[in-house]
């Protein structure tokens, strides 16, 4: 009986020991690309912990696609229990503690948008893509994949993309050091199927609040996955 090599039988026991998909790097563009339409065109609820620094923030988000209208309400269950809601591309968010209510125009005022990467083409010379392993993340079965940085310049990503959805059940965005600088991480995640419409209204009575509208744009859209060096602050 042939002896086979180390190296190659600790390669069989590691594949052995991975409950993945047969995944190669260049597959990681449809992941991402699955990303980016999960997040808008799933109908979906769940609680995931928002991590920057030394602040952590539980938030439960509800998400609805219809026709190909958005309706999404985030709301924070520490604190004072500020809300995100979105209808179509209107997003109020709302300060209780502040009394006011902000009117933005951009889905980035999501704190779960803006802890992902936001995928295309444009970024693929600037990052290498890479699958790493498989993991569980709130009891379903994801696929793990980094986005690294070809310079000093730009962060890089680690996600974890729900077998069935690609839906972004973790996420987290690394300085040069790998090292973790914010983080969202979903502990309940459910697809569903039908969401009522009241499931989108504020619980928070906002007579008296000061509403404050954005800033006229500029037309200029935000370099994502960018990080200015010292020079440019």
């Amino acid at each position: 009986m042939t002896k086979l090599p180390k190296r190659f039988k600790q390669s069989v026991i590691l594949l052995a020991g991975l409950v993945a998909l047969d995944v190669s790097a260049q597959d990681v563009r449809g992941w991402l690309n699955r990303m980016n339409r999960a997040i808008e065109e799933l109908s979906y609820e769940g609680t995931f912990v928002h991590v920057r620094g030394t602040s952590a923030e539980t938030l439960h988000i509800v998400h609805r696609y219809d026709a190909g209208h958005v309706s999404e309400r985030i709301v924070s269950l520490d604190g004072v229990g500020r809300e995100i809601i979105r209808q179509k591309d209107e997003i109020q968010c709302i300060l209780p503690d502040q009394r006011i209510v902000l009117l933005e125009d951009t889905r980035h005022a999501s704190p779960l948008v803006s802890a992902v990467p936001n995928y295309s083409e444009e970024l693929e010379p600037h990052y290498e893509f890479s699958v790493v392993k498989s993991a569980r993340v709130a009891k379903r079965p994801t696929q793990v994949f980094r986005i690294d940085p070809k310079d000093e310049f730009r962060y890089g990503y680690v996600v974890w993309l729900d077998h069935e959805t690609a839906m972004p059940l973790k996420a987290q965005l690394r300085d040069e050091m790998d090292e973790v600088l914010e983080q969202i991480h979903f502990t309940e995640f459910e697809v569903v199927d039908s969401i009522p419409s009241t499931a989108f209204q504020s619980t928070i009575d906002t007579e008296g609040f000061t509403w404050f509208h954005p800033p006229e744009s500029d037309g200029k859209k935000p370099l994502i996955l960018w990080r200015a060096t010292d020079e440019t602050r």
